[in-house]
């Protein structure tokens, strides 16, 4: 699979990050959620995993990043489609409160 509509074409063999909006009315005012592809260099399954979807679930979103840094696409058949934070910029993932986040924001994509 080289296309998934909302990330455009996936290069195999690479890692890309994107930032979507997602479709819908009810998500028209948020703002772009960061999402990270790592094609495998042959074809094969999708998965996808995502993170952080309650305000203080740090420890996943950081697990998330690790392993976008981890997968080597090269090395893999398929896709993995990584959200390390789906809640866009809900002010708990982008406060002092959370410093998985605050410290290095530029992370999340």
């Amino acid at each position: 699979m080289n296309r998934i509509p909302i990330l455009g074409k996936l290069t195999p063999g690479k890692t890309q990050r994107h930032l979507i909006k997602l479709p819908g009315a009810a998500l028209a005012k948020d703002e772009p959620r960061p999402v990270i592809s790592i094609t495998g260099a042959k074809p094969g399954p999708v998965l996808f995993v995502n993170a952080g979807v309650h305000g203080g679930e740090y420890p996943a979103v950081e697990a998330v990043i690790r392993l976008s840094n981890t997968l080597d696409p090269k090395k893999i058949a398929g896709t993995v489609i990584l959200m390390p934070v789906p809640a866009g910029t809900h002010p708990s993932l982008n406060s002092a409160s959370s410093p998985a986040l605050a410290a290095k924001p530029e992370r999340w994509a």
